[in-house]
């Protein structure tokens, strides 16, 4: 069948529903490529009947499709599971803390604050806390015996021997005068659940999501 419009619609004598209506669709959906195969077998030339080959190749065609749609059916599945089980995940973890990379710490009352560094070698690695005011209220240091993560962990007590009070201070660490990686421990305090996938809200850091988290303690 010889088909020379651009509206193969009509070449086929096929009515379209809503043609007539501002929208149209653009895409063939798995009724509308049957429908059409079988229309092309009732207007085929008799004495030009469609081959074998020709055939095989449009009901493969028709497979894919058919594979196609099988398959995204499935992921979606697949990822609202996989949304769910990271979504309980993360409400399991509020109250806990979450080391990110940040220099600032929140000091709770009768709490400590907890974090890492990174030592590029051996040697000793110098930590220097400010409060708000860019005033020092503590100096520590933690011994690296190679390079990799250390711990540290600083009870709220001033150098000079007092109590620091809950608020927010900033964290620098250094090791032969030069900064090194920090990572602050956060307090897990809810869950979001947004376009991007599940948020965890932490303490003194805002929203982060899991990418952010180095580790959770």
């Amino acid at each position: 069948m010889s088909v020379t419009s651009t509206d193969i619609w009509s070449q086929l004598g096929i009515s379209r529903a809503g043609a007539n209506t501002a929208e149209r669709r653009t895409e063939l959906g798995q009724d509308d490529f049957l429908r059409l195969m079988t229309e092309q077998l009732k207007n085929q030339d008799p004495l030009k009947p469609m081959g074998n080959t020709e055939m095989i190749g449009q009901m493969a065609q028709f497979s894919t499709v058919k594979g196609i749609e099988t398959l995204n059916t499935n992921m979606t599945g697949v990822a609202y599971m996989l949304g769910e089980s990271q979504a309980l995940q993360a409400a399991s973890m509020v109250g806990r803390s979450a080391y990110v990379t940040t220099d600032t710490a929140v000091l709770e009352a009768d709490a400590t604050v907890k974090g890492s560094v990174t030592a590029s070698g051996a040697g000793a690695v110098n930590i220097e806390i400010r409060d708000h005011a860019g005033r020092v209220v503590r100096t520590m240091s933690v011994a690296a015996s190679s390079s990799g993560s250390m711990d540290f962990e600083w009870d709220g007590v001033t150098q000079s021997g007092g109590v620091a009070d809950p608020g927010t201070y900033t964290i620098t660490a250094t090791q032969g005068g030069k900064n090194v990686d920090l990572q602050i421990a956060s307090r897990i305090e809810s869950v979001s659940y947004t376009a991007q996938g599940t948020v965890l809200n932490l303490l003194g850091f805002g929203p982060a999501t899991f990418d952010l988290i180095t580790r959770v303690g």
